[in-house]
Parts: structure tokens; sequence; C-alpha cells
């Protein structure tokens, strides 16, 4: 909850400060989007070794092995468990990393939350190669969302919605 989230708020850039990974590639900015997958390589294996499950069922992309078909939203993820080595039968189908992403679901009360990601011309500073008098390349960017879970009949029936948006 409490690290820094870079532009598209995607969880696997996170896995950058565990020991053995390398994280490359991907990451575009809607989390959504089978594109917004980054290739990851753990303890030097290659990227289609890794297993990711997403409440339990693997997420796969059919067509490219090494990348995540459906990056959840990252206000939407409870968890994100990885297993490097010496795993047991739980995490199968992973000879690189387990990764096991539980997303949160609703509860007997209502809960939620919401985030904006702003960022504009007034925010970034201009660029230290850029010829003295060229002004700072127009950038407009804003990123919102939210969640919120609660009981649809206390104890046995419960939502969980997730939202993000994107403004550029």
């Amino acid at each position: 909850n409490n690290l820094p989230a870079p532009i598209g708020r995607n969880y696997q850039s996170e896995l950058r400060l565990i020991p053995g990974f390398t994280v490359t590639g991907g990451g575009a900015v809607r989390g959504s989007n089978p594109s917004a997958a980054f290739t990851v390589y753990v303890n030097g294996t290659a990227s289609q070794e890794n297993n990711v499950r997403i409440d339990g069922a693997t997420a796969a992309n059919n067509f490219n092995t090494h990348l995540t078909a459906y990056i959840p939203g990252l206000e939407a993820i409870q968890t994100v468990e990885t297993v490097t080595s010496s795993s047991d039968a739980s995490a199968g189908l992973a000879a690189g990393a387990s990764i096991n992403v539980q997303v949160k679901s609703g509860a007997n009360q209502v809960h939620g939350s919401a985030f904006e990601y702003h960022n504009d011309n007034a925010l970034k500073a201009r660029p230290a190669l850029f010829p003295i008098g060229q002004g700072k390349p127009k950038t407009i960017f804003n990123q919102f969302g939210g969640t919120v879970g609660g009981p649809i009949r206390r104890d046995k029936l419960f939502y969980f919605l997730s939202y993000d948006g994107l403004l550029s």
C-alpha cells in the first residue's frame, strides 16, 4: 500500500524489488490491456518459465506465453505472492517463479478506495539536453479510479467493482 506506484499503476513494476527478478518491456498505461504486461525473468530462467495466477487461475497469454493475459488494476489487488525456489506442488507449472495475485472481494460492510495520479508541464523539469530557450514538451496525464465492495445478501452474496480511467 505504501510503495510509490509509477505511471500505469501496474503491480508487475514492483516485482523489481524482489531479489532475482528482472522486469523489462511492456507497462502500457492501461492495466487491463494485455499489452500492459511486463516481461519477467527470474533467477536467470526464461520468461516463459513463470506462472502467473489470478485467484488461482492461470493468466497466461495464449499467443505470447511470456506475458500475462490480464493485469488487474492496482486498487483491485489484495495481495501478490511470489515463490521463486523450493516450491511445493501448489506452485506448479513454474520453473522460474510462481506469482499468485489475489483480487479483493466484497464483505458484509461497504468498503472502497479512490485515487488520482496527475502530471503536467508545471510538475516536470526541463529535459537537461534541450537547447536553451526551447520549451518543455507538452505533457498532460490524469489517471484515476477506485473500488467499492459490499454485501448483496449478508454472509451469502457480495459485490466488488473496480474502475481505472485515463485522460491524457
